[in-house]
């Protein structure tokens, strides 16, 4: 499998590149440290300089200046925290850094696993570079149909013992969530599966997710398991609660075009719980 960190280096928090090379470490799989210039977005910029005769700024930067420019920064910003992540990681981790002139968007599709897992690390606050809003990361990485872990910046890396999954038990689809199967298998982790409802079919709801985790055990679940009907009217913010309350290593959020799970994730719950726990979050979007 291939862990792809998307650069933040250009962000005011402290960078989550740490954080995504123990991910790698975690997986023991081949790590990239992605930097994606658009100089199409910077178009415009004047060099400092202006002639003799006027007080207008110098001449504007080509494409090519700009990408080299940003370039040059950048390569220097990584080797700096790379140089000190090295002498901290006991772990033989080949990294690769590579920086691209690209849009987000296209630059992540490209590197979507097809033959192998590939798994996305990116900072839960946009650097205002490469991503300017949490809307805009949810909405590359569903148009890529990828999987990516959404770190909040000050956040310490631990393994991922503890996860919270967030499901529709009514729904008897679970094929989806096969995709995080290498997640399951390299922790073995111990899984909260969370369902809410706001109606009186409470004890209906906790029969449908003992059925569903049967199903389930026997598709992707060979790990220990409880399930938690929650009552709230508000789906993300009651599993935002109950994720303040928890604590749990990772929350994983899934997605997909016209399925039925997509009922429970109302417009924009999955950026409200986003932007408001403070925990890892892996949200896999399949096409």
């Amino acid at each position: 499998m291939k862990t792809i960190i998307i650069s933040d280096i250009n962000s005011e928090s402290k960078t989550i590149i740490p954080y995504g090379l123990r991910v790698g470490r975690a997986f023991e799989a081949e790590t990239e440290v992605l930097h994606i210039i658009d100089s199409r977005a910077q178009q415009g910029e004047y060099g400092q300089m202006s002639d003799s005769q006027s007080i207008t700024p110098g001449e504007k930067f080509s494409q090519k200046e700009i990408f080299e420019r940003e370039k040059n920064l950048a390569e220097n910003k990584l080797d700096k925290i790379l140089s000190a992540e090295a002498s901290r990681l006991n772990y033989p981790l080949k990294v690769n850094s590579v920086i691209v002139e690209n849009t987000v968007e296209e630059e992540i599709i490209s590197r979507v696993g097809k033959d192998e897992p590939t798994i996305f690390v990116i900072s839960a606050e946009p650097d205002g570079t490469i991503f300017q809003s949490p809307d805009e990361i949810l909405e590359v990485l569903k148009t890529a149909g990828a999987i990516a872990v959404i770190v909040p910046p000050e956040k310490k890396y631990k393994d991922f013992e503890n996860i919270i999954i967030p499901v529709d038990f009514n729904t008897d689809d679970i094929s989806e969530f096969t995709d995080v199967k290498f997640v399951i298998e390299r922790f073995n982790p111990f899984i909260d599966i969370v369902s809410v409802t706001s109606g009186n079919d409470y004890l209906d709801m906790e029969l449908e997710g003992d059925s569903w985790v049967k199903n389930a055990k026997r598709s992707f679940l060979p790990t220990t398991v409880k399930t938690n009907v929650l009552k709230g009217k508000d789906f993300a913010g009651t599993v935002t609660n109950f994720v303040h309350r928890n604590e749990p290593d990772l929350v994983m959020l899934f997605r997909k075009k016209q399925n039925p799970v997509e009922s429970i994730f109302k417009e924009d719950a999955v950026t409200k719980i986003v932007k408001h726990v403070n925990v890892p979050l892996l949200v896999c979007f399949r096409k």
